[in-house]
Parts: C-alpha cells; sequence; structure tokens
C-alpha cells in the first residue's frame, strides 16, 4: 500500500488546527513553545473562544514522505556548510551512489554534524537533529548546506538547504536509524513499542496531543482558579440553587431575571421584616390597635382637610372678594349722598351709626304708634314719635328726606353685599384650621411618611395665609386673591387605603400565625439582595462556565483514540506477515532470539505494541534483564525488518548502528548492512574502528562497491574530509608514506624548535616508526593471518607467511632502534637526537623491509 496517499486521504478530511499540527510534525518533529502556544491558540478558537490569534497553514500532500517501490533518488555529495558547527566550508562529502559509504571520524571530529544534516533533510518528523552554528563565531547568520543528488530521472540536481527548517521533499525517500530509532520503551507487560518508520507521525501526534491537552486542561484549571466566592449567599434559596446550576446553557439575560433585586422587592423585604417585627412582638394587638387608631386619625384629618378645601375654593374667595369689593362701592358711594342728605342738619352726627340706630328704633315704634301709617307718619297733626309733638312742615320734610335716602337703590345694594360678605366671614371663621395645625396625627406622619406631611403642611399654611387676607374684609380693607397649594388628598386616601391593606394583612397574618412563611420570603429577598450586590461577579461566573465548556470540547478533539484506530487500520495493512518472519529472522540472527515475541495489531496512543517475552520461568522486566546493546539490537532488528521487508528501494543512512555491540552483532550488522548497500544506496557514519574495519573486509570479500570518508579535526576546525584513514587503520604502505612526510616538516622543527620539544617531536616519530614495523609484521610476515581488528584466523593465509631469520633480524634491529628512542633511559647514557639523515636511514630500513616482500 502507498501510505501517502493513505494518510493523506486521512489527514485531508481533519480540521484545519489538526492539518497545521501535523505539518508543523512533517516538518520539524516536536512542537517548541511558540507552536505549542500558536497550536493551543488555534485549537481554542476553533471552539469558540475568543481573544485568539489564529496561524494556521494546513498540511499539503507534498510533507508527508512517500517511500515507492523503485525510488532512485541517490545524494551525491553534500558541500558548502555555510554556518554549521565549526564544519570546514571548504570540504566536501562525496557518496558512493552504487553501494557503501562510510563516514569515520573520532568523537569531535565534525562527523556528527554531517550526519544531522542528512538526517534532517531526510527525515521527517526528527526532533533531535537541531543543527548549531560554529559558537566562536558571530551569531545571526543562518546555516546553509548544498546537497547534490541523483534525481529519479537520472538528472543530476542541486539542493540549497537552510538548516533547521522542514525536510526536502526528493530525500524523504531515505531510512535513517540512530539513537532515536534505537530507543527500546518497555511496560508493566514487558512489552517493547515497536513503530513503523512511515508510521511515527501517529506516535508524535499522539504524545504532543497529549502534552497540549495537558497544557490546556492546566489552562482550564487556572482559569476556573479565578472563579469569583459567592458561597456566602443562603443555601436554602432558589437563589443559591439558581446559582448552584449555572452552566455553559447560561445566559446574563437568565441572571438578571432570577438576581436582580428590584424597589418592589425592596419595599416588599421592608414590610416583611416589619410584619416579623409585628409578629414577634409581645402584644402584636396592641400593634394592630395603634395602626387602626392611626388610619382613623389621618381620615379625620382628611375630612376636615376636605371641609376647609371645598369651603376656600378660588371660585368661593373670588366670589367673596368680588361681594367685598361691591360692599366698599356702594359704602363709599352712599357715603356721598349720606354728605348731601345729612348735610346742614341742626345736630352733626346725622347719619352716623348711632343716628341709624335710633332711626331704626323710631321704624319699630312706628308699627306700634301708628300701625296703620306708613314710617314716617307725615299726615297732617302726626306727632313726633321721640318728643310726642306735632310735627312742622320742615320736620316732616326732613323726616321724609331721610327715609327717602335710607330706602334708596345704593342703601339697599350695599346692605345686600354686606349681608353675603359677613355670612362668608363666618363660613370661614367656622371651619377647623386649629384642629388640623394641631392634629396629633401629623407628629406620626413626620416620622413615618414625611413627604406627605410636607405636602399638608404646605396646604396648611397657604389655607391660614388665605384666611387672614380674607378676613381683612371685616375691617373694610382691600382684599387679594391668594392661590392655594394643592390639597394632598390624593396622597392621604392613597395611605390610608394602604395602610388598611396593610391592617387587613396583618389581621390575617396575626389570625394565621405565618410567620414561619414570611422568614423564607425574607431569605429569598435577602438572597436575591446580595445577588444583586455581586451580579457582575455572577456574570463572570457565567462567563467561565461557557470558557469551562469550551475548553473541555477543546481539551476532547485531543484525545488520541481517533489516531489509534487509524493507526491500527494503517498497521494492520502495513506489516505483513513477510515483516513478521523478517523479525524472526533478524532477532535470530542478531542473538536475540532467546526472546519470544508477539506482533499485536492492537494500537495503543499511536503505537503497535510488539509483545516480547524472555524464555524464562521467571517474568522479569526487560530493561532489567537486557544490557543496552542487546536493547539496541533489538531495535536494528526491527529497522532492518523494515526496511526488508518494504517494496522500495529508497536508501538508508546509519548513524553510530552497532555501539554498545559485541564483536558477534557488530560481524553481523556489518553484514546486513553490504547486503542492503548491494541493493541500495547505504551510508554509515561510525567512530568504531573495528566496525569499520569489519564492513571494508565484507565489502571486499562480497566486491561490494565501497568508499570512505575520514572526518578529522585540525586545530580549531572541524570536519575536514580526507580518503586516508587514521594511524592505526592505515596499512604499512601508507605509513611509510606519513612517516616520509612527517620527515619533511621535521626539519623546519629542528631548526625552529627548543631542542627539549624538537626531542619530544622525535620521540614521537620513533614510536610511529615502531608501529609500522609492528603492522609490517601482522601485514607482511604473516601474511594477513592474524589481523588486529579481526577476531579470526584465516588458516587458509598461512601460504603467504614468510618469516626468514635475515627477516627476523631486520625487525629486531628496527624495532630495538625505534625503541631505544621511545622507552625513557637513564642519563647516564648521553644518547644524541638523531639528525634528519639518521631518521631517513632508519626509515629506509623499513621500506626496504616491505620491498623484500
Amino acid at each position: 500500500m502507498e501510505l501517502q496517499n493513505e494518510i493523506w486521504n486521512w489527514t485531508n478530511r481533519l480540521p484545519n488546527w489538526h492539518s497545521d499540527l501535523l505539518r508543523r510534525l512533517y516538518e520539524k518533529g516536536k512542537l517548541n513553545e511558540v507552536d505549542q502556544s500558536e497550536v493551543i491558540d488555534n485549537i481554542l478558537e476553533s471552539v469558540g473562544l475568543a481573544n485568539r490569534k489564529v496561524s494556521m497553514s494546513k498540511l499539503i500532500k507534498e510533507q508527508i514522505p512517500n517511500k515507492r517501490a523503485n525510488s532512485q533518488v541517490k545524494i551525491k555529495s553534500l558541500s558548502n556548510l555555510e554556518n554549521i558547527s565549526a564544519i570546514d566550508r571548504r570540504s566536501v562529502m562525496d557518496f558512493n551512489t552504487e553501494g557503501l559509504t562510510i563516514i569515520y571520524g573520532d568523537n569531535s571530529a565534525g562527523k556528527s554534524s554531517y550526519a544531522r544534516v542528512l538526517k534532517q533533510a531526510c527525515r521527517a518528523a526528527d526532533n533531535n537533529s537541531k543543527i548549531h552554528p560554529n559558537i566562536y563565531e558571530p551569531q545571526g547568520k543562518v546555516g546553509t548546506v548544498q546537497i547534490n543528488i541523483i534525481a529519479e530521472d537520472g538528472v543530476s540536481k542541486t539542493i540549497y538547504r537552510e538548516v533547521n527548517t522542514s525536510p526536502e521533499k526528493l530525500t524523504s525517500h531515505f531510512s535513517i536509524f540512530d539513537s532515536e530509532c534505537a530507543k527500546i520503551y518497555t511496560e508493566e507487560e514487558n512489552d517493547v513499542v515497536f513503530i513503523p518508520t512511515e508510521l511515527q507521525i501517529f506516535n508524535l501526534l499522539a504524545i504532543e496531543q497529549n502534552s497540549l491537552r495537558k497544557i490546556i486542561t492546566e489552562e482550564k484549571e487556572a482559569m476556573l482558579q479565578t472563579t469569583p466566592d459567592i458561597s456566602h449567599i443562603n443555601q436554602e434559596t432558589a437563589v443559591r440553587r439558581f446559582l448552584d446550576s449555572i452552566s455553559h446553557k447560561t445566559f446574563h439575560s437568565d441572571v438578571d431575571e432570577v438576581c436582580r433585586f428590584t424597589l418592589n422587592e425592596q419595599k416588599r423585604l421592608t414590610e416583611i421584616e416589619e410584619d416579623i417585627r409585628v409578629l414577634s412582638h409581645s402584644n402584636p394587638e396592641k400593634h394592630l390597635k395603634e395602626l387602626e387608631r392611626n388610619i382613623s386619625d389621618v381620615s379625620i384629618l382628611k375630612e376636615s382637610l376636605m371641609d376647609i378645601s371645598s369651603k376656600l375654593t378660588k371660585e368661593n374667595m373670588e366670589q367673596f372678594i368680588s361681594h367685598h369689593d361691591k360692599f366698599l362701592n356702594a359704602k363709599e358711594t352712599l357715603e356721598i349722598e349720606k354728605d348731601f342728605a345729612f348735610n346742614k342738619q341742626p345736630l352733626a352726627g346725622v347719619g352716623s351709626n348711632p343716628w341709624m340706630n335710633l332711626w331704626n328704633a323710631a321704624k319699630e315704634f312706628n308699627n306700634i304708634a301708628y300701625p296703620e301709617k306708613k314710617f314716617p307718619n307725615t299726615t297732617e297733626n302726626a306727632e313726633c314719635l321721640l318728643c310726642q309733638q306735632v310735627l312742622k312742615e320742615e320736620s316732616k320734610n326732613r323726616l321724609n328726606n331721610f327715609e327717602e335716602f335710607i330706602q334708596s337703590t345704593f342703601t339697599q345694594e350695599k346692605n345686600r353685599w354686606d349681608k353675603l360678605r359677613k355670612e362668608y366671614i363666618t363660613t370661614i371663621k367656622s371651619l377647623p384650621f386649629e384642629e388640623v395645625e394641631n392634629a396629633s396625627i401629623r407628629k406620626f406622619l413626620n416620622q413615618e411618611d414625611f413627604d406627605l406631611e410636607i405636602l399638608i403642611e404646605k396646604f396648611i399654611r397657604s389655607v391660614f395665609k388665605a384666611k387672614s387676607e380674607l378676613l381683612k374684609a371685616e375691617e373694610n380693607k382691600k382684599v387679594n386673591l391668594l392661590e392655594l397649594e394643592k390639597n394632598p388628598l390624593i396622597q392621604i386616601n392613597n395611605w390610608i387605603k394602604l395602610n388598611s391593606h396593610e391592617l387587613e394583612r396583618l389581621r390575617k397574618l396575626s389570625a394565621s400565625d405565618g410567620k414561619e412563611l414570611l422568614q423564607k420570603e425574607r431569605q429569598e429577598l435577602l438572597a436575591k439582595q446580595e445577588a444583586n450586590k455581586k451580579i457582575e461577579e455572577i456574570y463572570k461566573i457565567v462567563d467561565i462556565r461557557k470558557n469551562e465548556d469550551k475548553y473541555k470540547k477543546a481539551i476532547g478533539l485531543l484525545y488520541t483514540t481517533k489516531i489509534t484506530m487509524k493507526y491500527k487500520e494503517l498497521s494492520n495493512a502495513y506489516i505483513t506477515d513477510n515483516f513478521k518472519e523478517q523479525i524472526k529472522k533478524e532477532l535470530k540472527s542478531l542473538r536475540c532470539d532467546n526472546v519470544l515475541f508477539d506482533l499485536k495489531s492492537r494500537g495503543v496512543k499511536g503505537q503497535t505494541k510488539i509483545k516480547l517475552s524472555i524464555n524464562s520461568n521467571i517474568n522479569p522486566k526487560l530493561k532489567e534483564i537486557f544490557s543496552e546493546g542487546e536493547q539496541k539490537a533489538l531495535s536494528l532488528a526491527f529497522f532492518l525488518a523494515e526496511v526488508s521487508s518494504l517494496n522500495h528501494n529508497g536508501g538508508i543512512i546509519l548513524d553510530d548502528p552497532v555501539s554498545s555491540f559485541d564483536q558477534g552483532r557488530r560481524e553481523y550488522a556489518a553484514k546486513r548492512i553490504i547486503e542492503e548497500a548491494e541493493k541500495r544506496q547505504v551510508i554509515v557514519f561510525t567512530h568504531d574502528i573495528v566496525f569499520l574495519h569489519t564492513l571494508q573486509k565484507l565489502g571486499k570479500l562480497r566486491k561490494t562497491s565501497l568508499s570512505c570518508n575520514v572526518v578529522r579535526r585540525v586545530n580549531q576546525t572541524a570536519g575536514v574530509i580526507t580518503k586516508d584513514f587514521p594511524w592505526v587503520a592505515q596499512p604499512i604502505n601508507k605509513r611509510i608514506k606519513y612517516l616520509r612526510n612527517e620527515l619533511q616538516t621535521m626539519s623546519k622543527k629542528e631548526v625552529e624548535f627548543d631542542p627539549n620539544k624538537y626531542h619530544f617531536e622525535v620521540k614521537t616519530w620513533y614510536s610511529l616508526l615502531r608501529e609500522g614495523w609492528e603492522r609490517s609484521i601482522e601485514e607482511l610476515m604473516f601474511g594477513g593471518v592474524i589481523e588486529r581488528f579481526d577476531a579470526s584466523i584465516k588458516t587458509l593465509q598461512l601460504k603467504n607467511a614468510k618469516i626468514t631469520d635475515d627477516l627476523i633480524q631486520q625487525v629486531q634491529e628496527g624495532m630495538t632502534i625505534a625503541s631505544n628512542m621511545v622507552h625513557d633511559e637513564s642519563p647516564a647514557i648521553g644518547r644524541l637526537v638523531p639528525s634528519i639523515e639518521e631518521m631517513e636511514d632508519d626509515l629506509l630500513k623499513l621500506e626496504s623491509f616491505k620491498n623484500s616482500f
């Protein structure tokens, strides 16, 4: 099956945030803090959490490695390594495109930097190949490398690459084995987790999702810690039950409906507290009687105010003022007439009030003296009612003039207006002004309903002013119309009505003993009042509950069940019987056949479980029994089985595959690598000189195409490439060449160096010469029967061995000369430091010995 298409079809149906997460894992292998933060924002935004900055780029199909059958991409070389560790930018590492390339180097030589460049370019989901610049040079430059390849069409191409970026599509066919692949994860059931290379993305995805889920869970818990504490609100109330039931479905409007405390509810709370106070009183009947009396007193006050208001209407006062004004006008007119009528009378005061009283008395006496005569009787021989003498003509005329004046229209008008106004004045004086002003109930109202008392006070003051103004009429003074304040009868009626209802309600409460119900209602109102004070905090709780639900949805998105199911589906198709047989073969060849295994199809967090168990009566943990070498052997067995069973011939890269191996496993690993090199391009990085020798030997036997690169460090420069193996691995002819080259530089040192330092250089050279004689014995005299890095003894090579007395003598002489210069000796000997010519002669002896073969 072509996994790229299968994985693409699955990922193409994922939500955007999930596709973006996969892209990051294919590019980097592991999320850094910035990636984690961005992915978390993407997830939380997808579930509706606001204030999240979205940063998403979906995965594209080309980012998924695709190891197709017959993939023929080959790596030719690495060159122009700029700002990569301390690598020499001039060095070029060439690779054998057909067969095996061995890259050998000691620790810190720079070998690992080349390996990281390759692994990073080839392997998706690699999280341990971070490449750093030279720490001794100015920072800021981006590391770059030039990768020269042969594409599938056979055309040479160059990839110009920045390090620490996404893998290259063209090199994604390569399979890689390194310390990361070699990890063995054991569990309590002695299970070893095996993850096929192409499916490792599921494991990485599961690991990251678990990590992201933990972070989001912690973020959710931190948010929940900010939840306001409203536990003090009464537990036995509907408000409390509502608060406890707040969920992501609750809205602010729901809070308003339950927790808003209105003015009417405040009034009701006041009523209830008063009711409870009344019912808790030792004599509630007394309170009821007081309330009843107050209602009665206010009603009496109302009646008095109504009486005053009904008499002192604007119309009545205007009519009174009109009557008074007409009276004053008539009176003024009569004064003029009186002066004309009573002027020049014998006696002063005619027309005055005493005179008028006398006149009216005479009129009444006339009804007795002359009952049949009209007053004044001025008939012939009529007598005066006072002096009882016969009236003279002059007196008759005077009396008739007086009566005519008194009976005139003006006089009658004056009397009529005066009567009307006096009647109204009498009415005014009869009104209950003093009663309303001094009513004791007003003191009660002043305390219980101050606003109503103010209205009553204003009205009473206005009517007192009006009364004073109107009563000026008694002194015949001008009277003005004053505007009265509005009589608060409506407010008084409302007070009477409200308190009458209250009286009736309290009577019923008192009769039914409803104190318990009131206490319960009071608790509800108090709880609502307290909730109203905390309304903003309750809003915050609602928001937190909504966000909590969104966090839960986000956490739910990160569970790995679907990943495991997809992995199980693909692994069932991917891990075939051929693969299982290959594992058995590799385990046996790597001497791990004492381990029984069962390849299970079920997935656990994106991993396929291989049941491994030791063939033993006890059941210890594998890590407690297996050595590091055995654990790595298991991993290499899985890798080789996977590579062998795949239907493609893409290249493989192995980085230190045999560290911790014994010689037997090292031999087998070398054999398998040579076998794979006959099918595909194989690149091996190693610092193991024995493994290097073994690969060379087996490659030579099988006639496998093989090339070597030796990586060296020269002073502060690493990654220097040479074809020359290190001294310990060089054959005798190359050792002689090396010693001769060193002699050329020694001639300068003889002059320039301090004698002591030069002496040390000479001793070093003779030490290498001595090792040259030792290698010549192994290589020439013994004919390769016994080799230093080979555990076997090749008896068939004995025919090539050549040992004579002369050769033995040459070896002894050469070894003696070299040893004398190397070993410490007594100062008494006083041996001179050899000259360059003497050293050349000693080297010629070794070269002559070699040439004799």
